[in-house]
């Protein structure tokens, strides 16, 4: 499963200049935790040899050759080390979803963080013939790229992907660029690989690229990938709260949809009355949804202020 979620990072969308560079990306092998919770996973993550901004694990049990995998997603929280970093080293949380919206000559902002971050996926099952020829890395053989029958040995455990190709990829390894094969893995990819995959391209910025793996987590797209491209997930996220109307994660992410197109108009100073029918608009999202947040709950109280801000100002 690690190859597999390694085989979704891209370093590039395959446009040039900067904004198509989502920079290097790593997957790290913990081998094993001390306990499997949670609160194990982000103490490993915030470890100064990892700094992880997400920990896959879970338990395997054999099954008729194969294996069932139950697994688990920690996203740990990392506090700002000064004005410039996060502790992870991190410029800015792209998996943030903000909201930035024109209010006269100031600027009114709106943030609403993941889902949630701590995350466990139904129960999967691999085919015998994947646990066979993936168990190790050292099961795994790089070849050379001028004779890609003949084989340089085992990969080992330090892989730095060159470029994908689907049932194989280019990759270096202690200091030497071959071709490894992965038959079978893009064919039995599951939901979390899809998940994780996709939530490793947003905290890379790679809106269209989280878009494009999200399609696969049950029909359900990333409303905030969505938005980052300059489109609204309303249909999805209505879908989500016909599925589970008391969602308060969910409902929040219905408000900072309409927040957006909010921001946008701002953005392209559309007329007053325009900008006032959408603010209508989240409000009625936040009245329809209010009884899922608490009294006092900072976060939509933010929005409201926030809105009346907005518009005082026209």
């Amino acid at each position: 499963m690690g190859l597999q979620v390694w085989q979704t990072l891209r370093r590039t969308d395959g446009g040039k200049g900067p904004e198509h560079d989502f920079g290097r990306g790593t997957v790290k092998d913990a081998l094993a935790l001390p306990s499997l919770t949670h609160r194990t996973a982000e103490d490993v993550a915030h470890h100064a040899s990892f700094l992880s901004q997400m920990v896959l694990w879970g338990t395997v049990q054999d099954y008729g050759g194969g294996a069932i995998v139950e697994a688990y997603l920690s996203l740990p929280v990392y506090a700002r080390l000064n004005d410039s970093y996060f502790a992870d080293f991190r410029r800015e949380r792209k998996e943030e979803w903000v909201v930035r919206a024109r209010a006269g000559a100031r600027q009114v902002e709106f943030r609403r963080d993941v889902p949630r971050r701590r995350i466990a996926f139904e129960p999967i099952v691999i085919a015998p013939a994947v646990v066979r020829n993936y168990s190790s890395y050292d099961a795994l053989q790089l070849y050379d790229p001028a004779d890609p029958s003949k084989p340089i040995g085992p990969i080992g455990n330090d892989i730095t992907g060159v470029e994908q190709h689907g049932d194989s990829a280019i990759v270096t390894t202690r200091g030497v660029k071959g071709i490894v094969r992965l038959p079978q893995l893009s064919a039995n990819r599951s939901e979390v690989v899809d998940f994780v995959g996709g939530l490793m391209r947003i905290f890379r910025g790679d809106w269209a690229g989280a878009e494009q793996l999200m399609r696969g987590v049950a029909e359900n797209r990333n409303a905030l990938a969505m938005a980052k491209l300059g489109r609204s997930g309303e249909d999805h996220i209505e879908r989500a709260l016909e599925l589970n109307p008391y969602a308060e994660r969910t409902a929040a992410f219905a408000i900072m949809d309409v927040l957006e197109r909010l921001a946008r108009l701002t953005e392209r100073d559309a007329a007053a009355s325009e900008r006032r029918d959408l603010i209508a608009q989240v409000r009625q999202r936040v009245e329809r949804h209010r009884r899922l947040f608490l009294a006092d709950d900072p976060w939509i109280n933010g929005v409201l202020a926030g809105l009346k801000t907005i518009e005082d100002s026209l």
